[in-house]
């Protein structure tokens, strides 16, 4: 599916939501934060948390306020999240409901406290006292949350056995500061490495109330002084531009990408600097590298259409022609943990080679994997940002070299030749497989591998499961 159709969906879906979905949510709504208050109430008196003074009898430590989601951010958040495909449908009542199944936090009330003094004794209210109409899906220790060093709760309901309901608590203070960088980063669209500072600068301030009329000033001129800092915003700003060009209107459900689309560019023309051995990376030689890419035939790397792809897959094949190309720099760059090229490794041409002897065993599984209905080449850069160090970080990568380092074992202590076996296929594809290690044995697949290795002369010992285990994030469980 490519990104104008995918487009087209989000667009059907925006006027579903419209048409039939809202005025019910805003209905809902009323209710929901009706019940909760009358509840609350009386919650709050029982606790003994309710105070008085000359003027009122009684003075709740809390108030309330919800919003049901607009369009605009319904549509931002299902392509951020690349959920097009589970929720569009003909029929605009199911559509309705794939909204309630897959996007959690389509009513949002928050729970605003004077402090954060009774900040536990609230949260407590929808763990330990809710209504037969509440649901609260998620636990207390994982509904902790924290800005800056300040705690909040973000906990997830379903109301009515229908409605998503995501409830916040927090104190007033908090809600200032998280509803100023709201404003001025979360729906900022312009080239990411400006709002990763104004968000730094936005948390080093929390602590400090007396700053807080200094903040928009400080996030709005964003120091551009650095250097880096102003490459950065150069190659971001021509690439923003080309997909505008690309994309036009629509360019604005895209951006949100603009960060790691420049990222995984860079990240490939570093690669490309390795095999070329350049020492040299500047701007224009970036620009040039990115019209090689994209300005050629177009030719594929492997040509998939299914409704399950990253909106992030299907933006790159769009853009980027030389595809194979873009792939094999961005996993030389990755063997090399994003080194550029440098004179130390001049006369090193073996060492090099080696290297990129294995990035080519891996390019060879890309090209002829067939994985399940997601390409593991596009999960390639399905890459999350840690925002404490400004990476990018994507375990895939890993995954996939340490399973190659498994192979290799495997045929160097087997003295095979691997041209006809493809075994190193049979290895990825298992690395990759959700079920546990008792149930993968009684498979098809693994019977079959059981018989090529016995063709082979070869006996198992440890090495599928080997492989099996490469599963980092199953390791981790």
């Amino acid at each position: 599916m490519d990104v104008s159709e995918s487009i087209k969906q989000v667009n059907k879906i925006e006027q579903a939501y419209e048409e039939i979905v809202i005025k019910k949510l805003d209905t809902e709504l009323e209710k929901f934060t009706a019940l909760i208050k009358n509840e609350l109430n009386k919650y709050s008196q029982e606790k003994g948390i309710t105070i008085a003074n000359s003027v009122y009898s009684e003075i709740h430590p809390f108030s309330l306020k919800g919003r049901v989601k607009d369009s605009v951010s319904l549509k931002e958040k299902i392509v951020r999240n690349s959920t097009i495909a589970k929720i569009h449908h003909t029929d605009p009542k199911k559509i309705e409901k794939n909204i309630y199944s897959t996007v959690d936090d389509i009513i949002g009330v928050t729970i605003l406290l004077d402090t954060n003094k009774n900040l536990e004794l609230i949260a407590d209210f929808f763990f330990n006292k809710t209504t037969d109409d509440i649901k609260v899906l998620s636990n207390k220790s994982d509904s902790k949350k924290f800005f800056s060093n300040i705690l909040y709760y973000n906990i997830k309901i379903v109301y009515k056995d229908i409605y998503p309901i995501e409830v916040q608590i927090k104190s007033n203070l908090l809600s200032s500061y998280a509803d100023l960088e709201h404003k001025l980063i979360y729906k900022d669209n312009r080239v990411s490495v400006v709002k990763q500072v104004n968000s730094e600068v936005i948390q080093a301030i929390v602590p400090n109330i007396v700053a807080i009329e200094n903040v928009i000033d400080t996030v709005e001129k964003s120091s551009r002084n650095d250097t880096f800092q102003e490459i950065i915003i150069d190659r971001q700003k021509y690439l923003e531009k080309a997909m505008s060009d690309l994309h036009g209107d629509d360019y604005d459900l895209i951006s949100s990408y603009l960060g790691i689309i420049d990222f995984l560019l860079y990240r490939s023309y570093i690669g490309s600097n390795i095999v070329n051995k350049c020492l040299e990376t500047d701007f224009d030689k970036f620009v040039n590298y990115v019209k090689d890419l994209t300005e050629v035939e177009r030719t594929f790397l492997y040509d998939k259409d299914e409704n399950n792809e990253v909106f992030l897959g299907q933006i790159l094949v769009e853009y980027i022609k030389e595809f194979k190309e873009f792939v094999r720099n961005l996993l030389v760059a990755e063997i090399f943990n994003g080194k550029e090229y440098s004179v130390e490794q001049e006369g090193s041409d073996e060492f090099i080679g080696e290297k990129i002897k294995k990035v080519d065993l891996i390019m060879g599984v890309l090209e002829s994997e067939n994985l399940g209905d997601i390409s593991l080449t596009r999960r390639l850069f399905n890459s999350n940002l840690d925002r404490q160090t400004g990476k990018y970080t994507n375990f895939i990568y890993d995954q996939l070299f340490e399973i190659l380092e498994v192979y290799l074992d495997f045929v160097s202590e087997h003295s095979i030749k691997d041209d006809e076996t493809n075994i190193l296929l049979d290895f990825v594809e298992i690395s990759f497989v959700s079920v546990s290690w008792n149930e993968m044995k009684e498979t098809e697949w693994y019977k079959k591998f059981e018989n090529k290795l016995i063709n082979l002369d070869i006996n198992e010992g440890d090495w599928v499961k080997r492989a099996w285990e490469t599963n980092i994030g199953r390791a981790k469980r």
